[in-house]
């Protein structure tokens, strides 16, 4: 199965290089992309009825399950690297971007394995930056290889 990567709309943020405050938009649009993100893992999570059962028992303290823990730390991880990344993108800094978006994709995929199964890969996997595929910084865009011109 392919997916594609996840879609982030920053663009909102303008990055603040003068000063070392972050721009007073920083926290909304966290907060709305954060939300999107939610959206996205709720229905990815429905794929996996499985899953879900073995969440809700985990969080009800009946059970602890090896795939519901490891879901509930890889959302954090992605929620947390999406937090990251808004801040990064505020002070302006282009390699923090482009490493949180390296570990945003890492985090997406890995989701997308657990609850879709090993096959799943990326679509264009060689330009997409994730773990198991380094791309130079100075080759990447958004967390993806740059196109030749």
């Amino acid at each position: 199965m392919q997916i594609n990567t996840l879609y982030i709309s920053i663009q909102d943020i303008k990055p603040n290089r003068k000063t070392a405050q972050q721009p007073s938009n920083v926290a909304e649009v966290t907060d709305k992309v954060t939300a999107q993100v939610e959206t996205r893992l709720a229905r990815l999570l429905r794929n996996n009825p499985v899953l879900i059962e073995q969440i809700e028992k985990t969080l009800a303290n009946e059970i602890i399950y090896a795939d519901a823990i490891e879901y509930r730390s890889l959302r954090c991880g992605l929620l947390l690297s999406i937090r990251h990344l808004c801040k990064a993108r505020g002070h302006g800094k282009y390699r923090g971007v482009e490493q949180w978006f390296f570990h945003i994709n890492t985090y997406w995929l890995r989701l997308n394995r657990l609850v879709h199964g090993d096959h799943v890969v990326y679509k264009d996997a060689q330009n997409v930056a994730w773990r198991d595929n380094w791309i130079p910084v100075r080759q990447r865009w958004y967390g993806k290889r740059r196109r030749a011109k």
